[in-house]
């Protein structure tokens, strides 16, 4: 039978991850809120994960689950969203419990734990993936501050300005939580020049297939759609460091109590070895 702990082969390969320069990469995310990291992954392991997420997602669809979600009303213009894809695709849990991102995330933001909130799955198919307007992440995450918080985005596909990727406003995560302002806009581009006496630019955040972006939770960020012949998919990681305590804004909440330290097994810590949700069941089955 196929091992299912996580001791077994590992199908994901990484891409010289350790020559990264971690420091000025550092220096560019705390000056602009975000940074382009370099190629974590293999073109062959890119492939792998689509493979395996498309497989996984086709299986929920036919269940009619209730955690695939389509963003937009216009079926012309779509986004599908996925939680927690690492509960049913094993490569997926491979990259959070490996040393190499481990290793990134504690280059980038310091030597402490890093436990993951959930990974989300965003696909733009091609010709109609809609817009998503301007946001800021923490508005989506219900915990207490002050903590720290980032996105990890992983481009599936060559992702541009043709195919709706991401724009974000530099310097944008000093300007504190502007969740009211942002929800108000009523269109997508042009922004207004200034919000606060602070000056607005606007980035394209072109991330080539394989390569890692990396965005601070106060980052004003959204997407244009994708009009070209080819998807715009995505993972997300958002991840959180340090101990985290439940408290619901917004109207984002968990099952969990007020208050509540964040952890356990549907968070698990980044680098340490732990099993997909799909890969203990199929343990548990084997046992019975």
């Amino acid at each position: 039978s196929t091992p299912t702990s996580p001791e077994r082969i590992r199908m994901i390969e990484f891409k010289n991850t350790d020559q990264w320069d971690l420091q000025e990469m550092a220096q560019t995310f705390n000056k602009k809120g975000f940074v382009l990291g370099g190629k974590l992954l293999s073109d062959a392991s890119i492939d792998l994960l689509n493979e395996k997420i498309e497989k996984y997602l086709a299986v929920q669809k036919a269940k009619n689950a209730e955690d695939v979600s389509v963003m937009g009303n216009d079926k012309n213009s779509v986004i599908l969203q996925m939680c927690n894809v690492w509960y049913g695709v094993d490569e997926i849990a491979e990259i959070l419990r490996s040393s190499e991102f481990d290793a990134i995330l504690k280059g980038l933001f310091g030597n402490d734990t890093y436990r993951l909130y959930h990974d989300q799955l965003q696909f733009k198919p091609e010709r109609i993936g809609g817009v998503n307007c301007w946001h800021q992440d923490v508005e989506f995450w219900p915990f207490r501050e002050p903590y720290t918080e980032v996105t990890a985005w992983l481009a599936l596909d060559d992702v541009d300005e043709r195919n709706g990727c991401m724009r974000m406003v530099p310097g944008s995560h000093q300007w504190g939580a502007a969740t009211d302002y942002l929800r108000a806009l009523t269109h997508y581009l042009p922004l207004e020049e200034s919000y606060n006496g602070n000056h607005i630019d606007v980035e394209s955040c072109i991330v080539p297939k394989g390569h890692v972006h990396f965005h601070h939770n106060l980052a004003w960020h959204g997407s244009g759609p994708n009009f070209s012949e080819k998807p715009r998919r995505a993972l997300a990681f958002h991840i959180v460091k340090g101990k985290f305590f439940h408290e619901p804004k917004y109207g984002y909440k968990l099952d969990l109590s007020l208050h509540e330290e964040i952890k356990g097994d549907h968070f698990p810590v980044i680098g340490t070895s732990f099993s997909s949700w799909s890969s203990r069941l199929e343990k548990a089955q084997s046992d019975q």
